[in-house]
This record gives C-alpha cells, structure tokens and sequence, in this order.
C-alpha cells in the first residue's frame, strides 16, 4: 500500500462542539501541479489508508467526510469503508446519470451517508438531492448575499445544511442565522474582525507563566514554585498525575513530588495545556488543534536532532492565542516575556522553528506544495502529524477532565 498524505479539517455543529472531520488528501508520489486531481488512484489510495491506520486514531469518534470519485461511487470497494463512521463526498463536477444515481441508491441502502460538495443547482442534481443527507455550500465563492436564497431554494429537501470555506467569525453567525446546520472553515483560527478590548490581566499573567517555564535557564525548582504559586494551576497537576493516564502505583499529593515525577518537559507540556484551555471561551477543539500543532513542531524537531525542541513545541501551542483570546497574535506575544526565537517564529515565522510551523500550517491547510521542512519527505511529515494526533488524543481526555474539576 502506497503511503497517503492527508490533513483533517474540522466540521462544527452551532455550539462549535466537533461534528466530525473533512480529510483532504494526495499521495506523495503525486506532482505537486497535480495535487488536487481528484484522479482514482489517488481515491483508491485513500480508501486503504483509512483502513490502515484506523479511523479511530483519524477521527475518534466522529465521522470522517471522504471525497470520491464517480468511479470509486459505482464500483464496491467502498463497502469495505464502515458505513457508519464515514460520510461519502461527492464532487460538484461529477456526471449525474441513472448508473450514477442508482450506484448512490445502493450506498444509502447499505447505510451509508452522501454530502453534496461545492453545491449548485445544475441537471439531474435534484435526484442526488433526494438521496444526500448532507449538502456543502461554498460561502467564498456564493458569497454572503446568495446564501440565503440557496437555502430558500433547499428547503423543499431533507438535508442538513454545511456552511463551508467560513472565514470569520461574523460569516459564522451569519450563516447560523441563515440556517446552516454545520460549519467548516479557518474561522476559529483567525481573531474576528471587531476591535476588542485588552486582554484580561489575570489572562496576561498565566500567559507570562507559561511563558517563563520555557526560559531557557528554568530550573525544576523555579517551575515547581510557579505552579504551587497556583492553586486551580496545583489542583490540576494533581488530578493528571493521579489520572488512568499515567497509571501511577501509589497516590501523589505535593506539587513538589508530581513536578519530580514529571520532569522538566513534561510538566512545561502539561501546564501550558492546562492554561491554554482555561483561558477564553474557545472550544475544545480549538485547544486540541493548539495541542497537535505544538506537538507536530516538537516532532519535526526532533527528526532533524534539533535542540531545544521545548521551544517549537510551545511555539506551535501558542500560534493558536488568537483564535483563544480573540485577539490579533502579534498584540498577545507583544506581552509575553519569551525567547527572540519564540517571538519571531511566532510573529513573523522566523527562523528553523517558523519554518517548522509554516510546515505544520500548510499540512494543517492541506497546501501540499509549501509542505517542507528541512528536506524531510512528505511520508515523514506525515508520520509526524499522524504521531502528534495520536499523543492528543491521548491527552484530551486526561487535560479536559482535570480541567473540568
């Protein structure tokens, strides 16, 4: 089985909880010209890798939206896909003919969920229309002032409406206003275009807390004052530490033996974790991205033995801070006592540690051709992704319910 490169976008219900994921893929051995021609091979590809690595470590467990193609739809080799744990995207371009609608008929049958991709009203499409439980609109290219009369005309089918391409936060609500159902797009990732106020100082100092346990000079002695400097911050430490995640033989009850347990990196993982999730009123998912993106960094550095790998693991944690604190990223690291090199990776992508998180954001964005760091190939970014998905999802459950008590 040739390898696939692939990213996940998410899709979010009203309350941006996570209804699931959109994965945009190619395979290495592809041209980077030719990245997105949606060709076969590149879907049959696609359908193994899914099988291979396992759904539950992609998605967990929300359903994945999978492009495919019309020859993939009229053959049988999705059926070897999980019927419940996958929806079937089909291309605005696709042919709409009787082999075509009675090859979806059949899917559906068999359980299987179709979303309508980049929507418009052309020939034929009414027959797919009454077989597609999901329809996609392209809120860039309609534009806000044609949304609504493609929801009026949309309303006489049973589907559930997907505001895609969402660019802000004002698109959001609009659409939500509108009557979108879910919503996909870089909006979470972008503070909304509003002048806001300062932010908070008791935000500010966790920031400069965080940001302190990665001076290079930190000592464990330091980091362990800081952290008993806090109380929700100590509570916190104590219920991971003592979680299923680490399966300790014996209770631990001082922030002094949990931070010697830990160690130096992870407990600078750990707290700035902790933080960033009690900071702002983003979604969990928004501080799962920060989480992947920082580790993904950390990986990339690692893989090309670079040294202190702490600084491009909080660097990609933080590239998230506008989209938690609703502020523009510059104005945030402007307060924040960190390294020069964090700094400019951050503001400017600077440096191997922003050339590091560019990689990361073009994976993230699935701009496969401004995929590179350090020469590393592209099945070796992938691994990287794949592992930092992976450690997040194990964290997730141990960081929310620490943060939940």
């Amino acid at each position: 089985m040739e390898p696939v490169v692939f990213a996940r976008q998410p899709i979010f219900d009203g309350t941006l909880g996570t209804f699931g994921y959109e994965l945009l893929y190619r395979r290495p051995s592809e041209s980077r010209a030719n990245f997105i021609d949606g060709n076969h091979a590149t879907a049959r590809v696609v359908v193994g890798a899914l099988v291979e690595v396992g759904l539950e470590e992609v998605c967990g467990d929300v359903p994945a939206f999978v492009n495919v193609t019309r020859d993939l739809i009229c053959s049988d080799r999705l059926l070897t896909l999980p019927a419940s744990r996958v929806v079937l995207e089909l291309l605005e371009d696709i042919v709409v003919d009787d082999l075509l609608v009675e090859s979806v008929s059949r899917l559906v049958e068999q359980g299987y969920r179709i979303a309508l991709d980049d929507f418009s009203f052309r020939e034929g499409v009414e027959r797919l229309l009454e077989l597609a439980a999901f329809v996609k609109l392209d809120v860039m290219a309609l534009g806000l002032d044609n949304v609504q009369p493609m929801i009026e005309a949309l309303s006489a089918w049973d589907v559930s409406l997907i505001a895609e391409k969402i660019e802000t936060r004002e698109e959001f609500e609009r659409c939500r206003e509108l009557g979108c159902d879910l919503f996909q797009g870089y909006f979470l990732a972008r503070p909304s275009n509003v002048t806001r106020g300062s932010i908070a100082p008791s935000r500010v100092t966790l920031l400069r807390l965080v940001a302190r346990l990665y001076d290079p000079e930190v000592s464990l002695q330091e980091i362990e004052r800081i952290v008993s400097s806090d109380v929700g911050l100590s509570f916190r430490i104590l219920r991971i530490i003592n979680s299923a995640y680490y399966h300790l033989p014996r209770q631990v009850s001082s922030v002094r033996q949990a931070v010697s347990l830990l160690g130096l990196r992870f407990t600078r993982t750990w707290v700035s974790l902790i933080v960033l999730a009690d900071l702002g009123d983003a979604p969990p998912e928004v501080v799962t991205a920060a989480a992947i993106r920082g580790k993904m960094c950390e990986r990339l550095a690692q893989i090309k033995g670079m040294d202190e790998t702490d600084s491009y693991y909080i660097s990609g944690l933080f590239s998230m801070l506008d989209a938690v604190l609703d502020q523009p990223l510059d104005n945030i690291v402007g307060t924040l006592p960190l390294t020069p090199a964090i700094k400019g990776a951050l503001v400017g992508h600077e440096g191997p540690i922003g050339e590091a998180l560019n990689c990361v954001l073009a994976h993230e964005q699935a701009k496969w051709e401004e995929l590179d760091f350090g020469g590393l190939d592209d099945s070796t970014i992938q691994q990287a992704y794949l592992e930092a998905l992976a450690w997040a999802f194990r964290t997730r459950e141990a960081l929310w319910a620490a943060i939940a008590a």
